[in-house]
């Protein structure tokens, strides 16, 4: 047998073990009552490998629970011969994966990556009864599985796509989304979108499809947004740039993002820690010194802190260049212009003048002074720039924006609207022609824009 034709029979043994694991792992799930659904692997490859199954490998399997099952689903794989290389891990670090990975050793080896969510997905159980709810069934081997149906595989492979990682723009997650991009239809896509709005994706959403040339497409057509913001944009700085991929893979990239989505000081700090000084059971699933008895263990620590000293640099100019990149014409970064400088001081005047009368109710009769010409690109896109910076409300926003894009020849109406109780009250104000994220809102009120007496 030559070496192309052994390497072909090891590839197929090796998928059909991990075919063995998944339908083990979901047997073991559902005798303790774990309902489970086959996120990647075999389901990528029934959704946009149909014709060529063989093309799409997988190295271990993705099973998702819901998150309140997170802990009896690991139970029940350590049941069936499953360990937990980061048992023992302190409480606070556990909490915060989206996945925990169980191996099996022995004559059958294989590999289960047990999620109770997924990457730049904001609300796990949300995405779990949305996966769930329209999974289909799959036959693998002798058993069956639930897998996502074609909507949930379009919103996975874009997600998946969108989280930096060591294999870059020719890698797996790659590869699956220019498939999904090229097979599935705008409907299907046009539900992914909404499903993303759902569980909290929406800009990993647009994200991951900006990406792709054919995803471009798609985003447009959905109206999904192109203004990301600050942690999406240090994932976009990530997977544009080769290089620091690479150098920042895992420790780097992965706490920086962490780090910025963190919320309030007390928890960037029991980060920052967790970061720099981790639990012995996570440093040694990191780094084999630590597993070399007790010197080995001291060692790492200090070793670990020398790699991520060196490693700062490369982040601090991925995280500077996220920084640069607001609006679409940076126009934080060109405050040398003057018709920003006049544009971000009148929508810092205009935005205070619609907080107090928007206090006092004045909505119908609400008057804004008069906004400045702008002659730039920059400068037109200052307005949302110091909008996000002067963290606005969603009502105020959309006010000063409709005065703004109307007063420039773009009359645009403001909606306000809410969503049902039984999908949690929430009150929410937009411009007519906004991104796709006010999916599932009723409109309760419009105010069209009307032309300032003496304007252009």
């Amino acid at each position: 047998m030559n070496r192309a034709a052994s390497s072909g029979v090891r590839g197929v043994a090796r998928l059909l073990a991990l075919d063995v694991t998944a339908v083990d792992a979901v047997t073991a799930l559902r005798a303790a009552d774990v309902d489970s659904v086959l996120l990647k692997g075999p389901a990528m490859a029934y959704w946009l490998y149909a014709d060529s199954p063989g093309e799409r490998s997988y190295t271990d399997v993705d099973l998702l629970v819901a998150p309140d099952h997170f802990a009896s689903a690991g139970t029940a794989l350590a049941g069936c011969g499953f360990a937990n290389p980061k048992a023992g891990q302190r409480r606070r670090e556990a909490g915060r994966l989206v996945e925990e990975s169980w191996i099996r050793e022995g004559d059958l080896p294989g590999a289960v990556d047990l999620h109770r969510g997924f990457h730049g997905v904001a609300n796990w159980s949300a995405f779990w009864d949305v996966m769930r709810s329209y999974a289909v069934s799959m036959p693998l081997l002798h058993a069956s599985v639930l897998i996502p149906d074609a909507a949930g595989i379009a919103l996975i492979s874009a997600l998946h796509a969108s989280e930096p990682g060591p294999a870059g723009p020719a890698g797996r997650p790659a590869r699956d989304l220019a498939r999904a991009c090229e097979r599935l239809d705008e409907q299907v896509w046009r539900a992914a979108a909404e499903r993303a709005q759902l569980v909290g994706a929406v800009t990993r959403l647009a994200l991951g499809l900006r990406l792709d040339p054919g995803g471009i497409e798609i985003a447009d057509r959905l109206g999904l947004p192109s203004v990301l913001p600050p942690a999406d944009r240090m994932h976009s700085v990530f997977l544009e740039q080769g290089a620091p991929i690479q150098e920042l893979r895992g420790t780097g990239a992965r706490h920086l993002f962490a780090l910025s989505d963190a919320g309030g000081c007390r928890s960037r700090a029991a980060l920052a820690f967790d970061v720099l000084v981790p639990s012995p059971t996570v440093l040694r699933a990191a780094d084999p010194l630590a597993t070399r008895g007790f010197c080995g263990l001291a060692l790492a620590y200090p070793f670990r802190l020398l790699r991520l000293a060196s490693r700062l640099p490369a982040v601090l100019r991925v995280w500077l260049a996220a920084q640069g990149r607001g609006a679409r014409g940076r126009a934080w970064t060109r405050l040398g212009d003057p018709d920003v400088r006049r544009v971000a001081g009148w929508t810092l005047l205009a935005a205070r003048v619609a907080r107090r009368q928007l206090r006092a109710g004045r909505l119908e009769g609400l008057r804004l002074p008069a906004s400045p010409r702008a002659g730039t690109s920059a400068a037109k896109h200052a307005v949302g720039a110091v909008l996000r910076r002067l963290d606005a409300s969603c009502l105020e926003s959309a006010v000063v924006r409709q005065a703004w894009l109307g007063e420039h020849g773009e009359p645009r109406d403001l909606v306000i609207g809410v969503r049902a109780p039984a999908e949690g009250f929430r009150a929410h104000a937009w411009l007519e022609g906004d991104p796709p994220d006010t999916v599932g809102f009723e409109e309760l009120f419009r105010r069209p824009y009307r032309l300032r007496p003496g304007s252009r």
